[in-house]
């Protein structure tokens, strides 16, 4: 196991440091701790072969130097197996967790996690952290190979791209199934920006899709042109139109193009037990500081008060009521009803 704080990366190079550390022996568990404040580098991949832990505490680490056909965390061949149903091994290496908090990412050129193996990682967090991907067709999480994730989490965090990046948010190969079958896939994603990610494309390609084994959480986030006009929702699913999953969505923001599709999200998800899929969406268009420069502060104009901030809450939201004048003549009370006309 190899613990790096940030007294030991003397020259600023993250990756080095571990290397250092390392010895010329694999790495199984890592933990890194950077220094608030402070700007860091990385000439190539993080990587183990366990569980990788990032606190940034506020740090910047600049990974332009990684090429695009990179990744910044990459899993090695675990010693553990996950099991099958009957508590027998699988042929898949079990990663317990990848967790990166209070981080900000710049530069990357590549897949933010990146996994081409049988693997198997339980939990992947993203924390307090802005992560910037490129334009490029990169996905955020690429396990394309035979790699899969249990859990993806991200709150409180932005994850952008300055132009349209047209990968996907997460790419699976397969799901292990001979793995226990009770295994769930599961995105939870809750108050955080997310700009010009798998623009134009489902949000997620996933071989598992549509089942009940599919769990999405969706909560006071904005979505700005992401995945498909209207289709941000489904998009997770892989682009089903399927109830069956465990849905909760609710109080996002989702625009595409300039202008709110938060009515296109409701009608294309559609209804579970009667109930409308996405909930308490909020309808309105927002206009951000700077999204060129990765500034995601500004002005949501709603045509209601809203009672909840959306969004990474690092950045300042303010809500600006769309007011318009309304004249009535006895006409236009077709029904009788005023407060309808």
């Amino acid at each position: 196991d190899v613990e790096i704080a940030a007294a030991d990366i003397t020259d600023g190079d993250i990756t080095a440091a571990i290397a250092a550390k390392a010895a010329g022996k694999a790495v199984k568990n890592l933990t890194v701790t950077l220094a608030e404040g402070t700007s860091y580098t990385v000439t190539s991949p993080i990587t183990a072969a366990g569980n990788i832990s990032i606190t940034g505490n506020g740090a910047t680490i600049d990974a332009s130097a990684l090429t695009d056909g990179s990744k910044l965390i990459a899993l090695d061949n675990s010693s553990e197996y996950a099991k099958k149903a009957d508590d027998t091994e699988s042929d898949h290496f079990l990663i317990s967790s990848v967790t990166v908090s209070g981080v900000t990412v710049t530069g990357l050129k590549c897949a933010f996690i990146k996994d081409m193996q049988k693997t198997l990682l339980e939990t992947l967090t993203v924390e307090n952290s802005v992560i910037e991907m490129p334009a490029a067709g990169k996905n955020f999480i690429d396990f394309n190979g035979k790699g899969y994730v249990g859990k993806v989490v991200v709150s409180n965090s932005t994850i952008w791209a300055a132009d349209k990046n047209t990968g996907f948010f997460a790419q699976y190969g397969s799901r292990p199934k001979n793995v226990n079958e009770a295994w769930l896939q599961e995105f939870d994603v809750q108050n955080s920006t997310i700009v010009n990610i798998a623009n134009g494309k489902n949000f997620c390609d996933l071989k598992q899709k549509g089942t009940a084994q599919n769990v999405f959480t969706l909560k006071n986030n904005i979505f700005v042109d992401c995945g498909k006009n209207g289709q941000v929702v489904v998009g997770f699913d892989g682009g089903q139109t399927s109830a069956t999953p465990v849905w909760a969505v609710d109080g996002n923001v989702f625009n595409f193009g300039g202008a709110d599709t938060s009515a296109a999200e409701v009608s294309k998800a559609g209804q579970k037990d009667s109930e409308d899929i996405v909930k308490n969406s909020i309808a309105g268009v927002i206009t951000f500081e700077d999204a060129a420069t990765g500034k995601f502060g500004g002005e949501l104009v709603v045509g209601a008060k809203v009672s909840t901030t959306p969004g990474d809450p690092r950045w300042t939201i303010t809500s600006k009521i769309e007011y318009t004048d309304v004249e009535i003549a006895a006409a236009d009370i077709t029904d009788g009803d005023i407060t309808a006309a």
